[in-house]
C-alpha cells in the first residue's frame, strides 16, 4: 500500500506540479511510510521535499507546515518542529490544532510559558467555533480535539 500511495502521489504532482494539496498528500504518504515502516533516509527526505514544495506553493495555509512539524517532532528534532509550528501559527493564528501542537512541542522542549501561551491561543480560537456563518475552512480551523485540549491543560497545571 505504501508503494502504491507513493507512486500515485508522485504521478499526481507530476501531472499537477502547482497543486499544493497534492504535494501535501505526497508528503503525508512519505511521512506515514517513515513512521510505520521506519525512518529510512529516502522516506524522510521525500517527506521534507514534498512539505517544502507544498509550503512554497501555499505559504499562508497552515496544514503543510503542521504536518512537516509533526514529522520533525517524530524524528526528535524539537527545535525544527517548534519553528515549523510557529510558521503554521503565523500563517493562521486561529488554527486550533496548530496551537495545540505548538503547546505540545513547547512542553516537550521545557518551555512552559510558551506552551501556556499557545494553549491560551488555542482556547481563544476554539471559542470562535460558536460564531454563526463560518465557512467550511473556518470550521476546520477552529475544530477542537477536546481530548488534546484536556491533556495539555492537565500537563500544564
Amino acid at each position: 500500500r505504501a508503494a502504491e500511495a507513493l507512486a500515485l502521489g508522485r504521478e499526481a504532482v507530476r501531472v499537477h506540479p502547482g497543486a499544493s494539496r497534492l504535494w501535501l498528500n505526497l508528503g503525508q504518504s512519505w511521512y506515514r511510510t517513515a513512521t510505520e515502516l521506519g525512518p529510512w533516509p529516502d522516506a524522510v527526505a521525500g517527506a521534507r521535499e514534498a512539505f517544502a514544495r507544498a509550503t512554497g506553493l501555499e505559504p499562508l495555509q497552515p496544514w503543510a507546515w503542521l504536518e512537516w512539524a509533526r514529522l520533525e517532532r517524530g524524528l526528535g528534532r524539537l527545535d525544527e518542529a517548534a519553528a515549523l509550528a510557529r510558521r503554521a501559527a503565523a500563517a493562521e493564528p486561529n488554527a486550533v490544532r496548530v496551537q495545540l501542537f505548538l503547546a505540545r512541542v513547547e512542553l516537550d522542549r521545557g518551555n512552559l510559558e510558551q506552551a501556556r501561551a499557545a494553549l491560551h491561543q488555542a482556547r481563544a480560537a476554539s471559542a470562535l467555533r460558536t460564531r454563526a456563518g463560518l465557512s467550511a475552512y473556518e470550521r476546520e480551523l477552529v475544530e477542537t480535539p477536546g481530548w488534546q485540549l484536556r491533556e495539555l491543560e492537565e500537563a500544564l497545571r
